[in-house]
């Protein structure tokens, strides 16, 4: 089993949920907060305050993770800037 933790703008919060089930997490949990984002920048074109940020810790599937790579990737690939980055990190639970 594979923890994952990913950090990410809280608009993308529902692209986050739908990667997940492609993956089939086992479980999973959401947080979210008020933080400084890197650029600060404004976004006027989102119903959520720009600064909102979201965390959701999922477990995952040792043979799942390769697809949450790629998932991941391509959500970064397409960001419309810096903030919509994705961070993310993994490690086995069973270490």
């Amino acid at each position: 089993m594979i923890m994952s933790f990913l950090s990410y703008y809280m608009e993308l919060r529902h692209d986050i949920e739908d990667v997940l089930k492609e993956v089939n997490a086992l479980t999973f949990v959401h947080s979210e907060g008020i933080g400084k984002l890197q650029s600060c920048q404004p976004r006027y074109d989102s119903t959520i305050w720009h600064g909102k940020l979201g965390v959701t810790h999922a477990v995952i599937e040792n043979n799942k993770i390769e697809l949450l790579n790629e998932k991941i990737e391509l959500l970064n690939k397409n960001a419309r800037d810096k903030n919509e980055i994705i961070k993310y990190y993994c490690w086995n639970l069973l270490d």
